[in-house]
């Protein structure tokens, strides 16, 4: 798991994380699934859209660089996972979630 949060971005393969682990793709998973409660697969796009959801909130990213930042090869798959996790699009979860003016508001403009 170190692996996977030094650098949740990258496209890992059960097969690349087994070979890191010096076992066999089935036993991985298998080991992976018992102690961490999920599929690695399923880890790892939490993970990554945890990390999205932090970035909208703590940058000012557009969602495109942030899906990109995590991992994502296409802003439309990016917004469908993230959709389905957050029951919100990322620019709509943005705006709620936020504590202070987005770019483009007006407020953000008064601002400048």
């Amino acid at each position: 798991m170190t692996t996977i949060h030094a650098n949740p971005a990258h496209r890992w393969t059960i097969a690349g994380l087994a070979q890191r682990s010096n076992l066999s793709r089935s036993a991985f998973a298998d080991r992976f699934t018992r102690r961490v409660g999920e599929a690695p697969a399923t880890y790892i796009a939490q993970l990554r859209l945890a990390n999205a959801a932090s970035l909208l909130l703590e940058t000012r990213e557009p969602v495109n660089v942030v899906a990109t930042m995590v991992g994502y090869e296409s802003e439309a798959a990016f917004s469908r996972a993230f959709s389905k996790r957050y029951r919100l699009p990322p620019s709509r979860w943005r705006r709620e979630h936020s504590s202070g003016p987005q770019p483009g508001s007006a407020l953000s403009a008064e601002a400048s």
